[in-house]
């Protein structure tokens, strides 16, 4: 599928210690996921069924991260989609995700 969802974030997603942890990257992931749930079916309400995450490489503190997300399968109520998540050209974490799309 050619849908994608592309956005950056920085100091909006770290934590109390001011660095992008763990749970920053799925606050990442679930806003490409929910972005692109929204472009692809505007009118739907989206829910989360799965979403699988692998990091593949530490965040440095201050670095800024960018991800970007792609339909990779699609049904009328069903979405499966795929995203990475990069600081410049390094790969931080790859996620996989299903969502349900209630129309």
């Amino acid at each position: 599928m050619t849908d994608r969802f592309e956005l950056s974030a920085g100091a909006d997603i770290a934590g109390p210690s001011g660095q992008i942890d763990d749970g920053g990257v799925m606050t990442l992931f679930t806003r490409l996921f929910e972005g692109l749930t929204k472009a692809h079916a505007p009118d739907a309400v989206s829910r989360a069924l799965s979403i699988n995450c692998d990091f593949v490489g530490p965040i440095e503190p201050g670095e800024t991260l960018t991800g970007q997300a792609q339909v990779t399968r699609a049904t009328r109520s069903v979405m499966f989609m795929s995203a990475e998540i990069k600081a410049g050209s390094r790969f931080i974490a790859t996620a996989n995700a299903v969502y349900k799309l209630l129309v």
